[in-house]
Formats: structure tokens, sequence, C-alpha cells
């Protein structure tokens, strides 16, 4: 059943191709991660468990859902012609670029105030084993109802400063050291929860942003974020996973290293059969309205919220993942319809914003930027759009502040003084 489904999604990426030849095209971006994880489960998932036909069918049905929904929104409104693409090309105004500096300043200053609270009593542990303890006191934490932080929102406004700096460093080259700082800055953010595949995320949305505004996807700067990303990646791994082991040597340590890319990168696809034959085996973690029933709970509401990791499941005689793909939110609670419903949507709803996004406007680039990774690339092992609501809803709060509301508050300025 595998080299049928790889057959099915490289007819659906040839179908998206015919609509707009751009594989940032979201149908075919997203049939097009699948098409690359579907071989390497062809090449390199020999030790795992084999994948259900049903398992199988549920991407293939959902890959298509989503793809209608974008070819249906790419019919029904017209492509921005090319040759108007730059008629009015945007010109960030220096009260957006100051405000920029600032939540830099910010995020720099705010780091070690970031670390104090974060790591609190493991602070002085080997830094050999600080970060798995972190790791684990945060998924402990996670758990936990949580409140308001500013300190700990940083996070969120790091990254948000990182993707802006990226968007303005293209174009002004006196802002390439600020984007430096950026960078390294929001990587330290996300490296100090122990978190790893922060490095891979943020290098991957500079990819696409850089894509959106040469009009194509850079194949090769997607590849060279995720290989730099990936390296960082494995470093992460032996910081957090393996850092109570020893090794015998290099070699022991590259193979370790290889087998977790392995269950990592394929063992979402693996895991899901068992959801697939038996969707009740275990409960819910990230249904589509967990965002409510955690609002609801941070502002005080007495509502049952699902954890937030799913049980293990076994995916080789030797590794087990608790990783299900988008469908784990979607077909095990929603069944083949409600699947059909929400990738159609969610289809629509990226093309749409593909299409403001090939404008060159700042809102739309970076956000589209940061759902092509979260909806798109991250589907193989998860349902992140839902799930992260509540982060994309910041992201568009910020936006909106740098990149609408103060350049109409400069524009009124000008005019006053006209």
């Amino acid at each position: 059943m595998l080299l049928p489904t790889i057959v099915s999604f490289g007819l659906l990426l040839w179908i998206a191709t015919l609509q707009d030849f751009n594989l940032l095209f979201p149908p075919a971006l997203f049939a097009g991660v699948w098409l690359v994880t579907l071989f390497g489960l062809l090449l390199w998932g020999g030790p795992l468990y084999p994948v259900p036909a049903k398992a199988y069918l549920v991407y293939i049905v959902g890959a298509a859902a989503f793809t209608l929904g974008g070819i249906v929104v790419h019919r029904l409104k017209r492509s921005t012609p090319r040759s108007e693409l730059h008629e009015e090309p945007w010109t960030t105004p220096p009260l957006t670029l100051l405000a920029l500096d600032v939540s830099l300043a910010i995020v720099v200053i705010g780091f070690p105030f970031y670390w104090r609270q974060l790591a609190g009593s493991f602070a002085d542990l080997d830094l050999s084993i600080i970060f798995q303890n972190i790791r684990a006191d945060q998924v402990e934490r996670g758990e936990e109802a949580s409140s308001f932080s500013m300190v700990m929102n940083l996070s969120v406004l790091s990254e948000f400063t990182a993707l802006a700096m990226f968007f303005e460093s293209s174009a002004r080259r006196g802002r390439r050291l600020r984007l430096i700082i950026a960078l390294i800055t929001a990587l330290l953010y996300g490296s100090a929860a122990g978190a790893k595949v922060g490095t891979i995320s943020l290098l991957l949305m500079f990819a696409f942003i850089y894509s959106m505004q040469e009009r194509r996807l850079k194949l090769f700067t997607v590849f060279a974020a995720f290989v730099t990303g990936l390296g960082f990646f494995s470093v992460g791994v032996m910081l957090v996973n393996y850092a109570y082991e020893s090794f015998g040597g290099s070699q022991d340590a590259f193979q370790t290293i290889g087998n977790t890319i392995r269950v990592y990168w394929l063992g979402g696809l693996v895991a899901f059969g068992a959801i697939a034959l038996n969707p009740n085996v275990m409960v819910t973690t990230q249904p589509i309205d967990r965002f409510f029933l955690d609002t609801a709970r941070a502002l005080g509401a007495h509502v049952n919220v699902p954890p937030k990791h799913a049980d293990f499941t076994a995916i080789s005689p030797d590794n087990e993942s608790n990783v299900y793909t988008i469908y784990f939110s979607y077909f095990k609670d929603h069944g083949w319809l409600g699947t059909v419903v929400i990738m159609f949507g969610l289809g629509a709803m990226m093309t749409l914003l593909y299409k403001k996004a090939m404008r060159g406007t700042p809102i739309a680039t970076i956000l589209f930027a940061d759902l092509a990774l979260h909806v798109c690339v991250m589907s193989i092992f998860a349902e992140n759009f839902f799930y992260l609501l509540n982060s994309f809803i910041k992201l568009s709060f910020l936006l909106a502040a740098f990149y609408w509301f103060l350049p109409a508050l400069e524009a009124r300025r000008r005019t006053a003084y006209a």
C-alpha cells in the first residue's frame, strides 16, 4: 500500500502544480512534504512496523481534501497578475523600524530574567544535564493551568522580532547586524526550554519568508536551512534525550542520532496506524477546541482539559512514539467527514493567505511563513493550527501593531504636519 500512496501523492502534487506552478502554493507544499516523507518511509523505514492500509487511505483522503480546498479558492479568487505585484512595493515606515529595535532590546535584556524563571532550581546543575531537567520540568508543568507571564512571553516576542528583522534585512543591508542579534537571541530562547525543533522551525520560516519575497520556493535555501537546523537538533538530542547516556565511540553516537531522527521523522506515520484501526485506543490530547479549554481554565473556569502529551505507541521492536500526525486530532475525533471538512477548510484558508502574501506585504508574508511551517510541514508530526492558535493570535496582534497600527499612526502624524 505504500507504493500506491506514493503514486497518489505524486498525482496530487502534479494536480496542484497545474493550478499554480509554484511549490509555495499550499496544496503543492503539503503534498510535497508528505511525498518526501513517504519516500523516506520507503527507503529508511525498514526497522519500523508496517503502516495499515486504512492509515494510508486517511493520508490520501486528507491530502485530497486539502488540495481541493486550495484549488477552489485559487479558482474563485483571481490571482494578482505578476506585472502588478511590484507596482506599490512595501516601504516600512521609520516608526516601525524604531519599534522593532526597541523590541530587540527588550528580548536581549529580558533573556537573563527568562532564564532565571525557566531554570529555577536547576540553574546550578552541570550544563550536560540541565537541559534534560528543564525539559522534563516543562513537560510536567505543561499539564497545569498557566497564568499570563510577561517574562515567559518574551520567547514569543523574540521569535516575532527575528522574523520581522529577517523580513526587513532583505531590503536594508544596514539591518543585517540586528538580524544576527535577533536570530541568536531567538535561538537562545527556543533552546533554553530544551525544545529540539526550535532551530529548524525558525530557519525554515526564514526560508519561507525569503521564498515569498522571491515569489517562488527556493529549494536550496530550504534545504540549507533544514540541514543547519538538523545539526542543532542533533546537539539537542544529545543534551536532552541522552544527557545521562554514555557511548562507545563517535560511530555509536552517530547511529543513535540517526535512529532518533528516523523515529522523529517517520514515527508519526507509523504510530497513527494504531489510531486509524482503533480511534478509541487512547485519550485525545489535541482536540480542536483545546485553545478554548485552556483559555477558560486560565481564566478560572472549572473545565476538563485533556493532557498535552499522548501515550506512547510501539513503532518498532525497539522504539516508541507519541506523535500521530495531523489526523490524530481530525480523524480520531471527527471521522471521515470531519477530516474532509477540516482539511478542505485548512487548504482554502492557507491558499487565501498565500495569495495575499504574494503581494509582498509583511503581515501576510510573515504569517504565511509561520503557518506554512506549522500547518503543512509539521502535519507529519501533529495538528498545529488549532493547538497553537494562542501563538498565532499573539503573532497576528504583534504584526498588526507593528505593520498596521504604527504605519497608520505615522501617516496621521505626517498629515498633521503637512
